[in-house]
């Protein structure tokens, strides 16, 4: 499900009341498709069935979504005959980090090749959504819709009218919108 609906669009914009909801959800889905891109993870709310595989003696997985909402099963000696499923005490989320921690401390994941596996949700619902993320995507959503059809366009001209569009885009956006996602940005590991 979308962070943004089409309500949101058209109440922060003027313009959009005649725009359908279909095709407002479908542009939602395209800004939102960008800015996951950007931010390196999805972002609207999901649910994830992963498996991992643990090199060496690692107390640490690192779910590649964030925020992490649930941590519904944990299984280790995934690919076995006999997989595990560990009660809830037997690890610790760090919710907006994404990692998830073997307990007590200093406990190591099973090793192995796709050894554990994890079922989990992570992402933003409209309710959820930070206000720092929620502006972005909105101002995202109406560049696309406003802007689709100029995308590669410096400038143009029209029996002396002018138009120049902001410069070369960053991750398929233009630059400002692109820094205003950068504190959701994802780095380091996505795996254990």
């Amino acid at each position: 499900m979308p962070i943004l609906l089409p309500e949101d669009i058209r109440e922060a914009f003027d313009g959009y009341a005649g725009v359908t909801d279909d095709r407002l959800l479908l542009y939602i889905g395209m800004a939102e498709g960008l800015a996951g891109k950007a931010c390196r993870r999805d972002l609207p709310e999901a649910a994830h069935d992963d498996y991992f595989t643990i090199l060496s003696a690692v107390g640490t997985i690192h779910l590649p979504h964030t925020p992490v909402v649930a941590v519904t099963h944990v299984y280790e000696d995934a690919s076995g005959t006999l997989p595990t499923e560990l009660a809830s005490d037997d690890y610790v989320v760090e919710a907006e980090k994404g990692f998830l921690h073997r307990a007590p401390f200093g406990s190591s994941w099973y090793p192995g090749t796709r050894a554990v596996r994890v079922v989990w949700t992570a992402g933003y619902t409209r309710t959820t959504c930070p206000v720092e993320l929620k502006a972005p995507l909105l101002a995202l959503t109406a560049w696309t819709l406003s802007r689709l059809g100029g995308l590669g366009i410096s400038s143009e001209s029209a029996d002396g009218a002018s138009v120049t569009y902001e410069g070369p885009l960053v991750d398929g956006m233009p630059p400002a919108m692109r820094s205003a996602l950068q504190s959701f940005v994802r780095y380091g590991r996505t795996g254990a």
